[in-house]
């Protein structure tokens, strides 16, 4: 049921990131509560038609395009409370507000950590390091130099976001570090990191249970990014 699972969240379904991640945590504990999450995970597949569309995107590729990316992390989810999850998921997008998914992920967070902000940060560096990978592809194939290509990334933690924007260094000594690579990369790369509500976090429903995906397969769906973003 995992391995059913893994393809279709690989390929088309996002928004069930996190119940893949969980369950293949319990590969060797699980118990019948878990047999029947995985069962139920397998029908929520039926639900929605599996649409991607994938639009044209206007413009030139080194004035009108951007890559946007969003990141979300929830904390001691995973492990009985010991591991933490991250998701992220990637778009191209030209001044339209047309979008093309690239890439997303989910994973248990390589450490343990004991916040919320470390779990945010850890999660949002692993997607600017994505962001940035798939857009030196995109230079290579448009024959393009010099990180001419805006990277925008959406975090819906305000403590983050605000350690990234201050002088002042967190308490977390090992988080600092973290913090000072995103900043790195904020400053030399051509990257801006954004705050949103977690209303309108795209990689919510990657890293939590219960989070509607709806907003996620619409998108997908419809290959238009919200006005909000435009």
């Amino acid at each position: 049921l995992v391995g059913q699972l893994n393809w279709a969240v690989q390929g088309s379904r996002p928004d069930l990131a996190f119940e893949l991640v969980d369950l293949s945590t319990k590969l060797k504990t699980a118990t019948v509560a878990d047999m029947l999450r995985a069962i139920k995970a397998i029908g929520k597949l039926k639900d929605v038609i599996p649409i991607q569309l994938f639009p044209s995107l206007h413009g030139a590729v080194e004035k009108d395009w951007e890559i946007f990316v969003f990141t979300d992390a929830a904390l001691a989810n995973l492990n009985d409370g010991i591991g933490s999850t991250g998701g992220q998921i990637l778009w191209f997008k030209d001044r339209f507000g047309n979008c093309c998914p690239i890439h997303w992920q989910a994973n248990k967070i390589k450490r343990v950590v004991r916040s919320t902000i470390a779990a945010e940060a850890l999660s949002l560096q692993d997607g600017l390091e994505s962001a940035l990978y798939y857009r030196k592809l995109l230079e290579e194939i448009s024959k393009l130099e010099g990180d001419i290509i805006p990277i925008t990334a959406f975090i819906d933690n305000k403590s983050v976001f605000e350690a990234l924007q201050s002088t002042r260094m967190v308490d977390d000594k090992r988080l600092r570090i973290d913090i000072a690579a995103i900043s790195e990369i904020k400053n030399n790369f051509n990257v801006q990191v954004k705050w949103c509500p977690g209303k309108v976090q795209l990689a919510n429903c990657m890293t939590k249970r219960g989070a509607s995906g709806m907003e996620l397969l619409k998108i997908l769906q419809t290959g238009k990014i919200p006005e909000e973003f435009v």
